[in-house]
Formats: structure tokens, sequence, C-alpha cells
């Protein structure tokens, strides 16, 4: 598990929670693509790209839009993940034709 990373005020300097979208010292407004990526938000990323893979691509966009390094390699184990689940269910789905093929032929065979 990744430790809490703080973000500083990029006006006053002063530490501020990463979960924060205000400084608590001056009020400034963090823009979101500058927080880093929580651990929930990479288990999601990652659970959606493995077992709902097209609807992985949208944290694919959106940990890349945020620029920082760590929503980069998010995004990028993401669009991994992605190809891999969609590559196996590709491979499950013709496995499934070529057996039903196969059953469909033998029942022509036996004259059924």
């Amino acid at each position: 598990m990744d430790l809490p990373v703080k973000t500083f005020c990029p006006a006053c300097g002063q530490a501020a929670g990463p979960a924060d979208n205000f400084c608590p010292h001056c009020g400034k407004e963090f823009k979101s693509h500058a927080l880093p990526v929580s651990f929930y938000g990479q288990v999601a990323a990652y659970a959606v790209s493995l077992f709902l893979p097209p609807f992985g691509l949208w944290y694919v966009v959106k940990y890349l839009r945020r620029g920082n390094p760590q929503a980069k390699r998010v995004a990028i184990i993401a669009a991994i993940l992605t190809a891999i689940s969609i590559i196996y269910t590709i491979y499950l789905f013709i496995g499934i034709i070529n057996s039903a093929t196969q059953s469909i032929n033998e029942l022509n065979s036996l004259g059924l």
C-alpha cells in the first residue's frame, strides 16, 4: 500500500493532505489533475480494467489527463490489464464457437 503523499500549496507552500481540494492554510483551490491517485482509486481502476475491459479505458484516459507520474503509471497498468482482458475474452469466445461448431458437426454426422 502506498503511503499518503503530501501535497504542497503552490500559493503558500504549506503542506496539505492528498485528498484536500483546498489549501487548509490559505484556501487556494488545488487542481484535481495535480492530486495523487489514492490506493482505492488504483484498485478500482485495475479491477474495472481486468473484469470489465472496455470500461477500463475510461480510467486510462482519466489518469493520463492528470499528467503526474503516478497517474500515468496507473493509466499504463490499466491499459495493459484492459488489453490482456480483451485478448483473453476473445480467446475464450473463439474456443466456445469452435466447441459449438464441433458439436453441431458431430450431430450432423450422426444424422440428427
